[in-house]
């Protein structure tokens, strides 16, 4: 997630210089051809630009609005995820009773090994997440980050490890979604718990709410993740803006040529302003349909995660409590 006021020229620029280069060269063609070997036909009426340029700001807007839509939603799951992480981390520590079978010294190892693989679990999510999908290729938006940051997805082993017991990470990477079982070993400590008398049925019932509310925000992320922007809209989005670029210096040169003779070759700077104020309307909503590919504007997962783990860390009185996440380049991930 980009957190700069302001975007960076050298950003900005990424994004827009192959672009312009292409609007010019093609506009450039276009006064050449309509002013040398053509002078007897003047552009196209202006109303065609009027026209068709309000209907493709209309659909060009709908797209974009779908697209926010789409990484709006992601920013809240993940709010929801903190929220619920520091609820659980609080039952977890208050609803047990000391009167159970349990001794204390276990019953307080129980309580941080189910905080801990907690944490395990929000970098499962998030590793899972940040997987390449198969429509997914490599975007200005992705080489930004990667020339911007030192960012890169970790290995879950790795990550996991920091948390969970070597054996239980080994059993929860063999299966294909590793997130979902470590919420099953979740279940089985709170099974546990239970059947020692260290919570009673109310609070254990809680406590399964809160795995389940976990599950929910899952498969809501997995939803997003896994069903791309329909791509009747992207594509048709795309079209009609190439469709209005393409007429754009016929309609601009009509006009002008009518001012004068040498004014019709302001139709290039005219057209290329033009093209790509369209153009950054189109390429604003592809570069915000999908919030969990590595790029500039993604849901800040690695942050948000961190914030978890401070929080939870505090709760049980753990050392070595991580710093919080600095954006690099006023970019944050």
């Amino acid at each position: 997630m980009y957190v700069g006021k302001h975007l960076h020229p050298k950003i900005v620029f990424q994004f827009s210089w192959k672009s312009i280069v292409v609007f010019t060269l093609y506009s450039s063609l276009i006064v050449y051809l309509l002013y040398d070997i053509l002078p007897r036909f003047n552009g196209l009426p202006f109303a065609i630009i009027s026209v068709t340029g309000i209907a493709v700001a209309f659909y060009v807007g709908f797209k974009n609005n779908s697209s926010y839509e789409r990484l709006w939603e992601a920013r809240k799951i993940w709010g929801a995820y903190v929220n619920s992480s520091r609820t659980f981390a609080m039952y977890v520590l208050s609803f047990p009773l000391l009167s159970g079978q349990m001794q204390a010294a276990l019953l307080r190892k129980v309580q941080e090994r189910l905080i801990r693989r907690h944490l395990a679990y929000m970098s499962a999510v998030r590793i899972q997440l940040r997987k390449n999908t198969v429509w997914n290729t490599e975007e200005v938006s992705n080489r930004i980050v990667a020339e911007e940051t030192s960012f890169s997805n970790e290995t879950p082993g790795h990550e996991l490890r920091q948390w969970m017991h070597p054996k239980e990470v080994d059993d929860v990477l063999r299966q294909s979604n590793p997130a979902v079982h470590i919420i099953r070993l979740q279940s089985d400590d709170l099974k546990l718990l239970l059947d020692a008398n260290c919570v009673d049925s109310y609070h254990h019932l809680e406590l399964a709410k809160m795995l389940a509310e976990f599950y929910n925000q899952q498969g809501a992320c997995e939803r997003i993740k896994g069903y791309p922007f329909p791509r009747q809209y992207a594509y048709y989005s795309k079209l009609f803006v190439y469709l209005l670029i393409g007429v754009l210096p016929f309609s601009i040169y009509s006009e002008l040529s009518k001012l004068g003779e040498y004014l019709a070759w302001l139709t290039v700077p005219i057209s290329v302003t033009l093209s790509w104020i369209f153009y950054t309307m189109e390429v604003v909503g592809d570069s915000s349909e999908n919030p969990f590919e590595n790029a500039i504007n993604d849901v800040p997962m690695t942050a948000i995660c961190r914030t978890i783990e401070i929080d939870l860390l505090q709760m049980i009185g753990a050392e070595n409590i991580p710093q919080k996440v600095k954006p690099e380049n006023n970019i944050l991930m």
